[in-house]
């Protein structure tokens, strides 16, 4: 299937940027996709899918909440929505 994407918004555009820079502080092999932001009145919801490995070490819960603090450095008001899939192929598809 095909994700509604918005390109050219620019807070998407960082924030694309910002979870690139990101991941790799956890595990080099974690990547992410189906980015969306979603505003409300008292927050945004920053949404998008963790590709994780098999064997990486940290919890879905600690690389969340690591993301999380990262994110709220540039936007306190930002929430994130994560959905993990975890990567059984060792990288090898």
């Amino acid at each position: 299937h095909m994700d509604p994407v918005d390109i050219d918004d620019e807070e998407v555009i960082m924030l694309r940027s910002k979870l690139q820079e990101i991941l790799p502080l956890i595990d080099k092999r974690l990547m992410f996709h189906d980015l969306r932001v979603v505003k409300g009145i008292t927050h945004t919801n920053i949404i998008f899918d963790i590709l994780k490995p098999f064997d990486c070490t940290k919890t879905e819960e600690e690389i969340e909440a690591f993301v999380l603090s990262k994110l709220k450095e540039v936007n306190e008001n930002y929430r994130t929505v994560v959905t993990f899939d975890i990567d059984y192929s060792g990288g090898q598809i």
